[in-house]
């Protein structure tokens, strides 16, 4: 973790406590996981991420109907939708266990970049597309949708 340019990591009095110098931060999910480092309390956690959906009016807001999967050659998750019904757009949700759409991605701008704010995406037209959403820059998440029908 850092923060004004020091790197803070997992210490001996815990792996969620945060100190520096320490020892590697480890997970004890071993899939994807969402983690939030709080500099205050100098502890961090993490919540897993069981799904990561596209979801609109297309299928009915559901985050079981348009999951994305990753791509281990390319480093992001894809997934194919056909954008049918366009009315309030589209969002990316990273879900956990319970269900909550913990955490929504949206771009109001339409620039390409993601935010957990403002509006839902609005693509140009109905027609199937090729999503791709990259995490590995947790700042500024991109995504594109490239028509393929």
């Amino acid at each position: 973790f850092h923060a004004d340019d020091v790197v803070f990591s997992s210490n001996s009095d815990g792996q969620y406590v945060l100190g520096e110098g320490g020892w590697n931060s480890w997970s004890s999910n071993s899939e994807m996981n969402y983690v939030v480092a709080d500099f205050t309390t100098m502890t961090w956690s993490e919540t897993k991420v069981t799904k990561i959906a596209v979801t609109g009016d297309f299928n009915s807001w559901s985050l079981d109907a348009d999951q994305l999967t990753f791509n281990m050659e390319t480093g992001k998750w894809e997934a194919e939708c056909d954008i049918t019904y366009i009315e309030w757009g589209i969002q990316f949700v990273l879900d956990d266990a319970n269900g909550t759409w913990r955490w929504k991605y949206m771009d109001g701008d339409m620039d390409g970049t993601l935010s957990m704010d403002g509006g839902n995406i609005m693509p140009a037209h109905p027609g199937k597309y090729k999503i791709e959403l990259d995490l590995s820059s947790f700042s500024a998440p991109v995504y594109t949708m490239t028509l393929i029908e």
